[in-house]
């Protein structure tokens, strides 16, 4: 999340930054998303993180990068998604390229008609 720098970088790099570092992170320590949801503790984190990145994604609709007349929660729902797929499911590319294609087809999805 640091490394992504959303609150600071321009919304087109933060985006890039974040999903390559969680494709990174997701290949070096896979965690099954339910046994996170079933403890306490780290679902106040995992909270805490959802928030940060529900706020970046309303700054990137309102510089234009998403659409606005989508709802942030199916943003923020398929941005994790998307990670999760290509990090199982592209293993052949870097994590770098894998984020080039989970970027195109969030924004191509959800980005300005």
């Amino acid at each position: 999340m640091d490394r992504a720098r959303l609150r600071e970088a321009p919304v087109a790099v933060a985006l890039h930054r974040y999903v390559e570092e969680i494709i990174e992170v997701n290949r070096t320590w896979p965690v099954e998303l339910t046994r996170l949801r079933a403890d306490d503790a780290i679902r106040e984190r995992r909270d805490a993180l959802i928030g940060e990145v529900e706020d970046f994604l309303r700054r990137a609709t309102d510089e234009g990068l998403l659409r606005a007349d989508l709802p942030v929660a199916w943003a923020s729902s398929l941005l994790p998604q998307l990670m999760h797929l290509a990090s199982q499911q592209l293993p052949e590319l870097s994590a770098a390229r894998a984020a080039d294609v989970v970027v195109d087809s969030f924004l191509r999805g959800l980005g300005p008609r």
